[in-house]
């Protein structure tokens, strides 16, 4: 009877992962699709990622990078700040999550230096190495984890000893 009430319950809900999977897809296409930031921060805003810590981050780095799509200055500062915040927000409950330090990464290798949002770089890019060499399956999502690597190699200027790591990790992918 528990497991019926389970599956019951389960049906009317959106599941994590499939948001989580969503949120993923979306984020990767940030550079490719301006509107792709507006369009993951509407999506997670119809949902309830409250009790997400993860989703909570995506939700943070979309609004965060819908700053560029903002014309009025003032906007654009009020959707960094806005994003900036939930991000921090979902670093507080969950400091060690590797994949919220790679959204955070994300944003503060793309802020103007003027915003001041530029200072965990090293500690982020690091913890998220290390966080994959002890577990590669630690997004169970294989593809997704060599976009991170991908990412990690070709954006985030990683020290050689890293660069190295980053390698070795992409062929075990």
């Amino acid at each position: 009877m528990m497991i019926f009430l389970l599956s019951f319950i389960m049906l009317f809900q959106p599941q994590n992962t499939d948001l989580l999977r969503e949120a993923r897809k979306l984020f990767f296409e940030f550079e490719e699709n301006k509107n792709a930031p507006v369009a993951l921060y509407k999506f997670l805003s119809a949902e309830d990622t409250s009790k997400s810590p993860v989703l909570t981050a995506y939700k943070g780095v979309a609004r965060a990078s819908s700053a560029d799509a903002a014309f009025n200055p003032a906007t654009k500062l009020s959707r960094f700040n806005e994003g900036k915040n939930l991000i921090e927000k979902a670093l507080n409950l969950n400091p060690k999550d590797a994949e919220i330090r790679l959204l955070r990464l994300s944003v503060q290798i793309g802020a103007p230096i003027f915003l001041n949002y530029r200072s965990n770089i090293e500690e982020d890019r690091s913890l998220i190495i290390e966080s994959l060499s002890k577990n590669p399956e630690l997004f169970n999502d294989k593809d997704f984890s060599k976009k991170v690597l991908i990412f990690l190699q070709t954006r985030t200027k990683p020290s050689e000893k890293q660069a190295t790591i980053i390698k070795e990790l992409l062929q075990k992918v």
